[in-house]
């Protein structure tokens, strides 16, 4: 891999962790206001059942009170509610029900813990649907988890196979290895035909020499 394609590697890589980060940073505030919508509306289904059971069973110390305490937190949880896609609805139509009771009994004693009872039963399935959006995050948060983590598989493979493809093979290294010099022998001396030497002569007496 040259100098170029590992700079526009490296600003890739960049680009791609600052917006994974920013999506993560954005996908974990909003688990964050989630988790305190659900917090606001456990804590308003439970005043809204303790108020109605201190009515329901004329035990009010202060009754104007806990009817306040009732229609503010019945209020607060109809206000919550997503108008384009309602999830609170059987939660709702039980808690005016249970309101219409008790204003028709007003004076009278009745036991309301059933009704009191059924509306948190109704609630706590809704809360732990909103509870299991909170542990697996959002949706476009594990959507951007699983792009990101192709897209490092590609790179790592781009990668590696880039490396391999520069590698000397094991067959290019035996060939960069030199044989060892090797001396000419008689035979291939005299397959080249290279002129034999002459031989001095030899004399045997003075004055004569013998070829």
């Amino acid at each position: 891999m040259d100098a170029g394609s590992g700079l526009t590697a490296a600003v890739i890589i960049g680009a791609i962790v600052s917006i994974v980060t920013l999506i993560v940073g954005r996908g974990s505030k909003i688990s964050e206001f989630r988790q305190s919508w659900i917090n606001d509306q456990r804590a308003d289904v439970a005043t809204l059942g303790a108020a109605a059971l201190s009515l329901a069973r004329q035990k009010s110390v202060d009754r104007a009170a806990d009817y306040d305490k009732l229609e503010q937190a019945a209020l607060r949880i109809r206000l919550r509610e997503n108008p384009i896609k309602p999830e609170w609805t059987e939660v709702i139509a039980k808690i005016d029900q249970l309101r219409s009771d008790l204003l028709a009994e007003d004076g009278v004693s009745r036991d309301r813990f059933t009704d009191v009872a059924a509306i948190t039963d109704a609630a706590s399935l809704v809360l732990k649907g909103e509870w299991k959006k909170v542990r697996s995050g959002e949706i476009g948060y594990r959507i951007v988890c699983g792009i990101f983590a192709l897209l490092c598989a590609g790179l790592l493979w781009m990668a590696y196979d880039g490396v391999s493809v520069e590698a000397p093979s094991p067959a290019d290294k035996k060939a960069v290895i030199t044989s060892p010099t090797v001396a000419p022998t008689p035979a291939a001396t005299a397959t080249t035909g290279s002129p034999e030497p002459r031989r001095a002569p030899v004399t045997s007496a003075p004055g004569r020499a013998v070829e």
